[in-house]
């Protein structure tokens, strides 16, 4: 049984990823992600990835969202 909840858990988390391509979200940056990239959080707590420098750290930027990459999300930020 607790395997079927993850198993539904998972499915319904890829949905919701996926429902974010194309969409413009406003995201709270945080910390760097890895070499050159930034992570933070948009509106539905769920993880976005951008390139940027460590300086976007504490700033929230409107990022336009470009794809899914295992359970978060890639993307731009847009100019301001």
């Amino acid at each position: 049984m607790l395997a079927r909840l993850a198993a539904v858990d998972e499915e319904l988390h890829q949905e919701m990823l996926q429902s974010m391509l194309g969409k413009t979200e406003e995201v709270l940056f945080e910390q760097p992600a890895d070499v050159g990239y930034m992570e933070g959080l948009c509106g539905p707590y769920l993880r976005v990835v951008v390139p940027a420098s460590p300086e976007l750290a504490g700033e929230i930027c409107q990022v336009k969202i470009t794809g899914v990459q295992d359970d978060w999300l890639r993307g731009e930020i847009l100019d301001n």
